[in-house]
């Protein structure tokens, strides 16, 4: 928004306090004799206001009432660092007067200043536009510097030291004060952290919480009720099984993802030169979680919006992604580190292409090698 956009300056006295030891830092916005909405209707719109959940409710019912009587959009900008509608210490929502938009890391189009329209062209046109496009061999060292640089903008910049000093404060930070702060379901910090480890070496796997309950010594409930902090955190990401049938969507397991494989990488110990040896096991995860988060990305500017799932049947036949419009037409994308594919690479894409018929816009498989196969 640049100039456009007055931030809400606070009166002397009336920011943040600093925090002693031990002490979770607040906001104190309203000392006695002070009126919320005549601090809110002070500023020239549109106003920008950074962690508005530290001001709690009294600044939202100010803005609830501000709007109520001018209902223009834009006028207000509430930026937080976790998930509004789950944020536990609110109690307004503001339901019916805002819209959310998700911030999430970078994407490549948007670090190297590309704009990509990849899904909506294939939901228009077809498949057949990839092939109108010269592949890029993208090889495992390269692959590997791109999983470990992740997209979040401050470490994007920096070398390979720095992002790694970066990222380890950085998961220090959420997880020592946003969890126990502002979350307030986490038990300990070193739970929390052990979890979201436990997470990372998961990643792009099904999330059974009973089975990562035996591997951080917590129960289901517990596992199940820090994993849904993790997601509000940013940190992980919890993608739907895919199904004809949406009861039958609704009981089979997701996929945990890594939100980023910056962190990932970091979490997990590995470097970009760690990650292309041979006997590497966490390459194909990595890369799985990297593809779907820039095509999660994608799909939250694309103009058909598709929802982002993965298909598992019984018989073990697998598709790593599928974007599915409103009307029901499905994009199916299978994920692979390797440089060269077989033709047994797409054999689920035609098996889901027999079960689903027409709706079946078309299948991809993106790896890291230079070759377009047409199957």
């Amino acid at each position: 928004l640049g100039s456009q956009v007055d931030a809400l300056e606070l009166p002397a006295g009336k920011g943040l306090r600093q925090a002693g030891q031990g002490e979770v830092a607040h906001t104190d916005l309203f000392q006695e004799g002070d009126s919320a909405i005549d601090l809110v209707e002070s500023a020239e719109p549109p106003v920008v206001i950074d962690e508005y959940q530290r001001a709690g409710d009294e600044l939202l019912l100010a803005i609830k009432y501000v709007v109520d009587r001018d209902p223009r959009r834009g006028r207000f900008v509430l930026a937080g660092s976790t998930q509004f509608l789950t944020n536990r210490s609110l109690s307004e929502t503001l339901a019916g007067r805002i819209g959310i938009v998700e911030v999430l890391p970078l994407s490549m189009g948007e670090i190297i200043g590309y704009r990509e329209t990849l899904l909506d062209a294939i939901f228009e046109s077809g498949v057949g536009v990839v092939g109108d496009r010269v592949p890029e061999q993208m090889g495992r060292a390269r692959l590997s510097a791109l999983i470990a640089r992740g997209g979040y903008p401050e470490a994007v910049l920096l070398d390979a030291d720095a992002r790694r000093d970066f990222f380890e404060a950085y998961v220090d930070t959420v997880v020592g004060r946003e969890a126990l702060a502002d979350v307030g379901a986490a038990r300990t910090r070193t739970d929390l952290r052990r979890l979201l480890r436990l997470c990372a070496a998961r990643t792009a796997q099904e999330h059974h919480p009973t089975t990562l309950g035996a591997d951080a010594l917590m129960s289901r409930q517990a596992v199940t009720g820090l994993v849904e902090v993790l997601a509000t955190l940013g940190l992980v990401r919890l993608i739907p099984a895919w199904s004809t049938n949406a009861t039958n969507r609704a009981k089979k397991a997701s996929k945990i993802f890594m939100l980023d494989t910056g962190v990932a990488t970091v979490l997990l110990g590995q470097s970009p030169a760690s990650l292309v040896q041979p006997d590497q096991s966490m390459l194909g995860p990595l890369t799985e979680t990297y593809v779907t988060n820039e095509i999660q990305k994608a799909a939250s500017w694309s103009r058909v919006r598709p929802r982002l799932s993965h298909f598992r049947d019984r018989e073990g036949r697998e598709v790593d992604l599928i974007a599915e419009a409103d009307d029901g037409r499905i994009v199916a994308i299978e994920i692979k580190a390797s440089t060269a594919i077989a033709p047994r690479a797409f054999e689920n894409l035609r098996y889901l292409r027999s079960r689903v018929g027409e709706r079946f816009v078309g299948g991809l498989v993106l790896h890291g090698g230079d070759e377009t196969w047409r199957a």
